[in-house]
């Protein structure tokens, strides 16, 4: 009788395994907390630099960069260098994603490098490769040429270069880069995207141009710093009074911009999105 009841004071085992998993998970949720708190010290202090790229002013993001940087390997003050954010989606910078690769035994070799064709293979370290091929036929059918005309005309080959590792580190080392896409890659194929047409908006030319008039909200004038090319001012003033669409093609030809110039005059212009995203709400 006594061993009886000792069997049955014992607790069931699916008892014990939930116990187990529950502390594990507070365990964890406690060790995030604890590296967002440092995450977010570091990000007060940096995002005022311009180390921060992208993020410069931005503290809350780039600590949940900073965070995702933490578990790729990047150190803090690289991320302005290493992840941006396209129109709402993280990505990494093709040189980061390449970094990683190749710092894992990966290695790549550009076997067709013109303006009609690239193609590139990703090697593991365990022998396994994966070649990837990109024409300019290719983009035209997939309608990235006329979403990003004037990069595929000033420099095709780069611009098809970055499809063929995008689509290389997607297929072979997401699980080293997180599942994160490649900046130079995802710009091209989001413009796409961002083409789609709304189906619940009134129908007719008119009343969509007339819709936009109404909800567009004037913009007040960037500042522009006096460092800055003419270049990267004139598109920051046109931006100031262009419509939605007007800024994503901007915000596309900042492209052409030096490293520096781009991430500034992006994050502006997205800046203006925002504003008139709160007016309308």
């Amino acid at each position: 009788m006594g061993e009886i009841e000792r069997q049955t004071a014992a607790p069931p085992a699916e008892t014990i395994a939930e116990v187990a998993t529950n502390q594990t998970a507070m365990q964890r949720l406690e060790e995030y907390a604890r590296a967002w708190t440092s995450a977010a010290m570091i990000a007060e202090g940096l995002a005022k630099t311009d180390f921060a790229g992208p993020f410069k002013n931005k503290p809350q993001d780039m600590a949940v960069a900073i965070l995702k940087g933490a578990s790729l390997g990047i150190p803090p003050e690289s991320i302005g260098k290493s992840i941006y954010v396209v129109h709402g989606t993280p990505a990494l910078y093709g040189k980061t994603a390449l970094a990683i690769a190749l710092q894992h035994g990966y290695t790549t070799e550009t076997l067709v490098d013109t303006p009609e064709e690239v193609s590139v293979e990703m090697t593991s370290p365990t022998g396994e490769t994966m070649t990837v091929t990109y024409t300019y036929q290719r983009a035209e059918r997939e309608g990235l040429v006329k979403a990003n005309s004037a990069q595929y005309k000033t420099r095709p080959s780069k611009m098809l270069y970055w499809k063929c590792i995008g689509e290389l580190t997607d297929r072979m080392i997401p699980h080293l880069t997180a599942g994160m896409p490649v900046k130079e890659d995802w710009e091209q194929s989001d413009s796409i995207k961002m083409q789609a047409t709304r189906l619940d908006k009134p129908k007719g030319k008119g009343k969509l141009e007339a819709a936009k008039r109404r909800k567009r909200k004037p913009v007040e004038s960037p500042v522009v710093p006096d460092n800055v090319s003419p270049e990267a001012a004139k598109l920051l003033t046109q931006a100031a009074d262009a419509d939605t669409d007007g800024r994503r093609q901007l915000w596309r030809d900042a492209d052409s911009l030096p490293d520096n110039e781009r991430e500034y005059v992006r994050a502006q212009i997205e800046h203006m999105g925002e504003s008139d995203a709160n007016a309308n709400d």
